[in-house]
């Protein structure tokens, strides 16, 4: 029997919490997951990210960052132009506000197809995205990048996908 859509799937042996780690970006507080530099993160499995050892990250890396409304307005700045609205869901987000009005958010997108989640981060400011994509708000852009984002973002994902029924085997 299958998992309903959005919903947690058996959990297989393979997913030790020890053996997911977040590693320290070159961006001050905050952290990624495997994947190389410069890749999009569009297909991570959600067992994968509730494993995620959060619990050694400095408690003070979280200030600039807030918990963010899931709503159709952060959706459409969160997902890609070519991403169907209806067949993915934001589960979460993350948002800052820089001093020049620049907003950054950071969220995670779930694929309801193939149950898998991207990892995204959108901007206001498309001159600060090297290799920007467009989103489904015209007056925001997504960065080709890899995303890493602060200790709140990470915390609040695991918290998500545990509400979902994700979560590890011990």
């Amino acid at each position: 029997m299958s998992a309903a859509v959005g919903t947690a799937a058996p959990v297989a042996d393979k997913y030790d919490p020890k053996a997911y780690v977040l590693r320290i970006s070159s961006i001050k507080d905050e952290y990624y997951c495997g994947d190389l530099q410069g890749t999009l993160q569009l297909r991570k499995d959600p067992h994968e990210l509730v494993n995620l050892n959060t619990d050694d990250l400095p408690d003070d890396s979280d200030k600039a960052w807030t918990i963010d409304e899931v709503n159709a307005e952060n959706s459409a700045r969160l997902m890609r132009k070519n991403m169907n609205a209806t067949n993915h869901e934001l589960l979460c987000v993350t948002r800052n506000v820089g001093t020049d009005g620049t907003i950054w958010l950071k969220g995670a997108v779930l694929n309801k197809s193939t149950n898998l989640i991207a990892l995204l981060t959108s901007t206001n400011n498309r001159a600060r995205v090297d290799r920007p994509l467009d989103s489904h708000d015209p007056t925001y852009v997504i960065g080709h990048y890899r995303m890493c984002a602060p200790k709140i973002f990470w915390v609040h994902l695991k918290e998500t996908l545990k509400a979902r029924g994700y979560g590890s085997t011990d």
